[in-house]
């Protein structure tokens, strides 16, 4: 077993070592947008780690890799919301797409930067936001401002629990990246609970006889 994970640790490493690695980065924060199943919040959270305990990849080229490909991502799923009839995509068919569309036009007329910030943690749930936000006609120059933020903080975020996780686990960089994944995930339950506490705040107090309507454009 102790060959076989340092065998593994090995490949991860020299992999984090390849030029294009960045480009990867890229690309999955980009993809990820508008195919949530692509994990790039675990393989920005790893390669940070990597960078924390090795030295590899560049932490000042990781971090804009992911930013920019997050932003590029959402702003272009933002532009499939207002362009494509929701109804015609498959994938939000499936029931959490569908429930996530519903609290996402629930909190985009409420709390529209509150919802876009904190759904960029949530992989269903940033796709949903940023595909209602282009369907209900959120204005894009507030939606591009408010996604440069949100998608700047989760880059930073990701890289940081990475570089934190992977400092205390110098000598032994896989259990590192595991540690930091686990971090990342219990984080970003932690951000869903609270999303789904104030997504449910927002509706009692829409569904209120006496709250005034209206949206939030904070």
């Amino acid at each position: 077993m102790t060959a076989w994970m340092h065998q593994l640790e090995v490949w991860i490493a020299g992999v984090a070592d390849a030029w294009w690695i960045h480009l990867v980065m890229f690309a999955c924060a980009f993809v990820d947008a508008f195919f949530p199943t692509v994990p790039s919040e675990s393989v920005l959270v790893t390669l940070a780690s990597l960078w924390s305990s090795g030295g590899t990849p560049t932490l000042w080229l990781l971090v804009p890799a992911a930013w920019v490909g997050a932003f590029l991502g959402d702003n272009l799923t933002f532009l499939i919301g207002r362009r494509v009839p929701l109804h015609r995509l498959r994938f939000l068919q499936r029931p959490k797409m569908q429930a996530g569309m519903e609290a996402a036009e629930a909190g985009l007329e409420s709390h529209g930067f509150l919802w876009i910030m904190t759904a960029r943690y949530i992989p269903f749930g940033r796709t949903a936001v940023n595909l209602s936000a282009g369907a209900l006609g959120y204005e894009h120059r507030r939606f591009l401002s408010r996604s440069l933020v949100a998608t700047f903080c989760w880059a930073t975020y990701g890289a940081a629990v990475g570089a934190i996780a992977g400092q205390w686990f110098t000598s032994h960089r896989l259990i590192g990246v595991i540690v930091s994944l686990a971090v990342a995930v219990v984080l970003s339950l932690i951000i869903e609970r609270l999303a789904a506490a104030v997504r449910a705040r927002s509706l009692r107090h829409r569904r209120s006889p006496s709250a005034p309507g209206g949206r939030d454009d904070q």
